[in-house]
């Protein structure tokens, strides 16, 4: 996915009121990196880039970044958010090049229904998010793993993923998914009991 926003070259100030009120004015300050290059300080319309950033939740996403003219082409590499209404005030961007590989973290897509399921097993995903090297014109929207013939006891590791145009930047003997057996019983029970003390432990807690 490919998104495109605007972004405005700002002076850099030392003092911390001067972001404030950039913030207040309605709109986020950023810093684009390069390889090599000097950073660049701009800054972003808030409404305008969150309507682009709302579309790449979940997704994976490059960022046309606009800057006097020119277009940069980037990856979000953090971002900051503030830590009562949760929005964004701060990005960082990261400028890649055609023939150069990026490392980018790619959505885990998991598709069928595991046959130890069907038995009363339970599918456990250990990883949502995967980070994978590669040139740009390769970054697959997602990594699709089936897991229709995992039986009660079964998982699949990073070792068992196939990929010719990308690597993985984590270790072979990760978990991504498992397949659990079925909980007994009086397990269940055990675990209702322990619901029902650690209720009364609160009730007398606050008391």
């Amino acid at each position: 996915m490919i998104l495109k926003v605007a972004a405005q070259i700002r002076e850099i100030e030392r003092k911390k009121s001067s972001v404030k009120n950039l913030r207040k004015s309605g709109n986020i300050p950023a810093v684009i990196y390069g390889s090599g290059e000097e950073a660049k300080h701009v800054t972003l319309e808030k409404i305008s880039f969150m309507k682009s950033y709302k579309k790449s939740i979940g997704e994976t996403a490059l960022f046309y970044v606009s800057v006097d003219g020119k277009e940069i082409h980037t990856i979000i590499k953090s971002r900051q958010m503030h830590p009562v209404t949760r929005e964004i005030v701060h990005v960082d961007f990261l400028e890649f090049h055609p023939g150069r590989p990026i490392t980018i973290d790619i959505p885990l897509s998991v598709t069928g229904e595991p046959e130890g399921v069907k038995l009363g097993g339970n599918l456990d995903v250990l990883m949502h998010k995967l980070p994978v090297s590669c040139l740009p014109k390769d970054i697959p929207e997602a990594i699709e793993i089936d897991v229709s013939a995992l039986n009660i006891g079964d998982s699949i590791h990073v070792a068992d993923l196939s990929h010719e145009k990308f690597t993985f930047n984590i270790a072979d003997d990760i978990t991504l998914v498992i397949v659990h057996a079925p909980r007994k019983a009086d397990e269940e029970e055990t675990d209702d009991d322990d619901d029902a003390t650690d209720e009364v432990t609160e009730e007398v807690t606050e008391d």
